[in-house]
């Protein structure tokens, strides 16, 4: 938002510096013409003691924070000045000391050799310089106190001047180079501090109010008693003895001019009787805006008589111009109800001879349509008579053609159960071929096995009679074979006979002969021990051309 569209809705953010009678002024005429609530749409939420470090003034001023409904943040400076047209030399802080008072104030600087650097020298030096400069400070406030009065005069002409105390509204917030030393912030709960006042933060018309007090009790501008430093150091005191906000103190520099202290905080005594007159400020600054608010409904409620008056003459002119538009109106409508009656005779008279005439042509068309019932009905016989013969041609027709179709559709059912009876015929056909052909294959399966059946029993009798004849080469071999033991053992025992005694009882040799075919040699019980003598040479010879070939004998057979 611009700032000429937030001077219009707030009118507390003025656009330039006004002095406090015209920022009051200027308060009550917005205030006036508004309501109430809007005294208090703008909330003060902080107040700062600012001071100027980076100019040699080192001015102060008062720095208020406000808060609109939406949270926007504006600021307005309480300060004081010296005058420009008092004829005395212009500024935008205090007046500067005296060249000499500046001078004493500083003191002589005393001259420190590079080569001294113990801190005990340095430590003298400072006590020492710091009680020169208390001493110089003493000697300037006695010198001030005991000069003459033409000296006094002078420094007063000097020093005084027409104050300027002054509202500003900065967008910004802080000017180049200032500091806050302390700060008020106000809650929203709480009450002030003194009775009679149950406001919980002050608004802008309450500070604008004290730092009115504060011009009217002291107009004159001093640069001792009545600066900038007292200006902004007596508001701020009272508003923190007003409604005992929460106080911050970030630095010790207001109300001092370098080292020099201009202000102190002033008794309780004079904060209180400035609230005492602050009370009956904000009193009569109420009585003027409820007197203009009272004048502003007057004016309204006489605009709205006013306005009241003129419709009701208004509405009795229209009144009196309707009256005569309706008069103006029924002659009218007489005079065209006289020639509508008129009018309404001659078609009267038309009318009755136009109804005669249509009663004649009623009659001939009555006539003439009578004549034409007749012959009508006449069509209507005929044509019904036509109708009914039509009628039983048609019906004739239709039985005809009931019948050819029941025909029809007896042949169609004829001719299908005849295809059916031929489907199931060649259906009964078709498994009797079936059937003939399983019969055939299941006959010529039997005959197959049969066949098999046959060439089995051939194998078996066949393989039978190789059995019985293997059998019987079997019994033969064994017989040959027994024949062949029973020589060769007589021969044996022919031979041990021969042998000599001793050789008979010293070895003895027990010979297994097989009895079986098969070459396995028979059970103990079946041995033939035959004693031999191996030191007789022809026995050992015997034994070694014997045994072997009758065991080859035996094996072949078998």
């Amino acid at each position: 938002m611009s700032s000429e569209a937030e001077s219009q809705k707030y009118p507390e953010l003025i656009r330039d510096t006004h002095s406090l009678q015209a920022y009051l002024e200027k308060l009550v005429d917005a205030y006036g013409w508004r309501p109430s609530e809007y005294m208090t749409e703008l909330c003060v939420v902080k107040v700062s003691l600012m001071k100027n470090v980076k100019t040699k003034s080192r001015h102060e001023s008062l720095l208020v924070e406000l808060r609109d409904p939406n949270g926007g943040a504006h600021y307005l400076y309480f300060e004081r000045a010296r005058d420009v047209n008092d004829g005395k030399r212009s500024s935008s802080g205090p007046a500067q000391p005296p060249p000499d008072t500046e001078q004493l104030s500083a003191g002589p600087t005393p001259s420190y050799s590079p080569s001294v650097s113990s801190r005990k020298k340095n430590r003298r030096q400072k006590s020492l310089l710091r009680r020169q400069s208390e001493l110089l400070l003493n000697q300037t406030i006695s010198s001030l106190s005991t000069a003459s009065s033409s000296a006094s005069q002078s420094v007063s002409d000097s020093s005084m001047g027409t104050a300027c105390d002054t509202v500003t509204c900065v967008p910004d917030g802080r000017r180049s180079g200032e500091k806050c030393m302390c700060r008020l912030e106000f809650e929203r709960e709480g009450t002030g501090n003194v009775p009679g006042v149950l406001h919980a933060r002050p608004s802008v018309y309450d500070i604008a109010l004290i730092a009115d007090i504060l011009n009217k009790e002291v107009p004159r501008y001093h640069l001792f008693k009545s600066n900038c430093y007292h200006f902004a150091g007596l508001l701020y005191d009272t508003l923190n003895k007003l409604y005992n906000p929460s106080e911050t103190i970030l630095e010790k520099l207001n109300g001092k001019w370098k080292r020099f202290p201009l202000y102190a905080k002033d008794p309780e005594q004079t904060i209180a009787s400035i609230i005492d007159q602050y009370r009956d400020a904000r009193q009569q600054f109420h009585t003027k805006i409820e007197n203009l608010h009272v004048a502003r409904d007057k004016a309204k409620r006489e605009a709205e008589e006013r306005a009241q008056e003129a419709d009701e003459r208004a509405r009795s002119e229209a009144h009196r111009a309707d009256t005569e538009a309706q008069r103006a109106d029924t002659e009218a409508q007489e005079k065209k109800e006289a020639k509508d009656l008129a009018r309404s005779e001659a078609q009267r008279a038309e009318s009755e001879a136009q109804r005669a005439e249509s009663e004649a042509q009623q009659r001939r068309e009555l006539e003439k349509r009578l004549q034409m019932e007749g012959n009508q009905k006449k069509e209507a016989n005929y044509r019904a008579l036509n109708e009914t013969r039509l009628k039983q041609e048609e019906r004739g027709r239709r039985e005809e053609a009931e019948r050819r179709a029941q025909n029809e559709a007896r042949l169609r059912e004829e001719e299908a159960r005849r295809r059916e009876e031929a489907e199931r015929r060649a259906q009964n056909e078709a498994r009797l071929r079936e059937e003939e052909a399983r019969r055939r294959e299941e006959e010529a399966r039997l005959r197959e096995e049969a066949e098999r059946r046959a060439q089995n029993e051939a194998r078996l009798r066949e393989e039978e009679a190789r059995r019985r004849e293997e059998a019987d080469r079997r019994a033969q071999n064994e017989a040959r074979l027994r024949e062949q033991v029973e020589e060769e053992l007589k021969r044996y025992k022919n031979m041990l006979k021969e042998s000599p005694p001793g050789v008979k009882d010293s070895a003895r040799m027990s010979i297994v002969l097989p009895t079986q075919p098969s070459g396995k040699p028979e059970q103990p019980n079946n041995k033939t021990q035959v004693n031999y003598c191996p030191t007789s040479s022809r026995v050992r010879e015997s034994l070694k051309l014997g045994l072997p070939r009758l065991k080859n004998r035996a094996l072949s057979s078998a």
